[in-house]
C-alpha cells in the first residue's frame, strides 16, 4: 500500500509528463493532420521513464478529454493508484481516478 506522500510524488511525476505532452500536442497541431503519429512521452509514475509513445493528435485529445487519464507504455501502469481503461498495440490509457 502506498503512503500519501508516495501517491503525491507519483501524481507529480505524471503531471510533469502530461505538461510535456501538452506542449508536444500544441506544437504538433501546427504541423500535420490529426492522423499523423507523433512521439509523446510515457506519463507513467516512474520518474526515470522517458519511453516515447506513438499517438495521433486525435487519440491524444480523446485521452486528455478525461482529466484523470494518462498515456502509458503498456505495462507501465501502477495498479495501486490507477486502472487501465483502454489499450492499443501502441499505448495504454490509465485512469488515476479509479
Amino acid at each position: 500500500m502506498l503512503l500519501a506522500e508516495d501517491r503525491a510524488a507519483l501524481a507529480e511525476n505524471q503531471a510533469y509528463f502530461r505538461e510535456v505532452n501538452e506542449r508536444i500536442h500544441s506544437q504538433a497541431r501546427l504541423l500535420e493532420g490529426d492522423d499523423h503519429l507523433y512521439r509523446f512521452l510515457c506519463e507513467c509514475a516512474d520518474p526515470s521513464c522517458h519511453v516515447p509513445i506513438s499517438a495521433s493528435l486525435a487519440e491524444y485529445r480523446e485521452i486528455r478529454a478525461h482529466p484523470g487519464r494518462c498515456l502509458l507504455v503498456p505495462g507501465h501502469e501502477r495498479l495501486e493508484i490507477e486502472r487501465v481503461v483502454a489499450q492499443t498495440e501502441r499505448f495504454a490509457v490509465a485512469d488515476a481516478n479509479g
